[in-house]
């Protein structure tokens, strides 16, 4: 009997669209090692640069296609871009798809046809939350591109139910699944370490962008002075924000006028190895954010093991790290009571053991949790 050959399904990495965000190469990464070694399907990354994708991921199980079309100094790059703008359609990516026969592609919108199906992720839905955090421009430009998603796309994913929730009552008729998000990013089995709490220190690894509510935690640490408590609090991540362009100035303004110096150190844009080194190296992570799909920094939490001090918001309170210690965002002394109490009675070595011991299976199941999200859009795709 003749073997049946594998479904084929394609990813795309353009390496200038995420040379500033970091958030999206760990969804690309993680969702690329998450899938690789499942039966029945090839797959195929086409890209602008093997050598970039190298450095990344790795590529052993996967069939690279480099090409030029996704090169932004590139000849092609520009006729597909003129392509798309005439006729509303990427045929030139369609066409390319087809040569290698395949069936989904994965990560990014094409258009309705017979012959390969799309499956598109759109995150959290804070323009539809947090309107105040977008002028009117930007919210008419991020509705456009979600509905354009939506109407080019078989098939839409958020990582959470919170933000499936949100996009479902406001676009009813559209397919809209939860995949969740197994960080995978790292090459290597979890790795866990001690804190050393008598250099109190909690990272925020984000973008500074209005949502994310750095400015709280300037109230917090200017509580924390009123009362001597020490510590330190560190920011990695995008200083612009083009939605709001003032909001980085004004953090910086707000440091100095109050001499909150001692208190802060921000970092902008770093590479993943000091990420990695900060996570690890602190007493905890932190994240008073207003809104979230799902927060990469609850998974790099639970990858490493760490205490995590969280807004209690739907997209944090869904599958929330073992080390999870909540609180308001309407009460900012419910933080602040729990960050001295953290200072001043810190964990012992025996809970931290424990919650790192909890997160290694929260990973394991949060893996099979993924795995089967996964392959449940998949088998809607093909119509199995």
């Amino acid at each position: 009997m003749k073997k049946r050959s594998n479904y084929k399904i394609a990813f795309i990495f353009a390496s200038h669209e995420y040379e500033k965000w970091h958030a999206g190469l760990v969804h690309f990464i993680s969702q690329v090692n998450l899938v690789r070694d499942m039966d029945n399907f090839d797959f195929f990354i086409f890209t602008d640069s093997k050598k970039k994708l190298k450095k990344n991921l790795k590529i052993d199980k996967l069939n690279i296609i480099e090409t030029s079309m996704f090169h932004k100094k590139s000849i092609f790059f520009f006729i597909r871009r003129l392509i798309i703008f005439l006729f509303n359609k990427d045929y030139l990516l369609f066409y390319l798809l087809q040569k290698y026969k395949i069936k989904i592609l994965s990560n990014r919108d094409l258009f309705r046809n017979n012959k390969i199906k799309s499956m598109c992720f759109i995150p959290d839905a804070g323009y539809l939350t947090l309107k105040n955090v977008f002028n009117k421009k930007e919210l008419t430009i991020r509705k456009r591109l979600v509905e354009k998603l939506m109407k080019n796309s078989d098939l839409i994913y958020t990582h959470s139910n919170a933000s499936k929730k949100t996009y479902v009552k406001q676009y009813k008729n559209v397919k809209i699944i939860p995949i969740r998000t197994y960080l995978n990013i790292y090459n290597k089995k979890p790795q866990y370490r001690n804190i050393n709490i008598k250099k109190p220190v909690f990272y925020f690894p984000a973008q500074i962008w209005l949502h994310k509510n750095h400015l709280y935690l300037l109230e917090l640490a200017e509580r924390l002075q009123k009362k001597k408590i020490k510590c330190k609090f560190i920011f990695s991540g995008k200083k612009e924000d083009h939605r709001n362009p003032s909001h980085y100035r004004n953090i910086i303004k707000t440091i100095r006028n109050k001499n909150l110096n001692e208190y802060f150190e921000i970092l902008g844009h770093i590479n993943k190895e000091r990420v990695v080194d900060l996570i690890r190296s602190s007493s905890a992570l932190i994240s008073p954010s207003r809104d979230e799909g799902w927060g990469f920094i609850k998974d790099e939490a639970r990858y490493f093991g760490k205490f995590i001090f969280l807004s209690k918001i739907p997209g944090h309170k869904e599958l929330k790290p073992p080390g999870t210690i909540f609180f308001k965002l309407n009460d900012i002394t419910d933080l602040e009571n729990k960050i001295i109490k953290f200072i001043l009675n810190p964990p012992s070595i025996k809970s931290q053991k424990k919650i790192q011991k909890s997160s290694l299976k929260n990973l394991k199941l949060l893996k099979i949790i993924a795995t089967n999200d996964t392959k449940k859009a998949y088998r809607y795709l093909l119509g199995k």
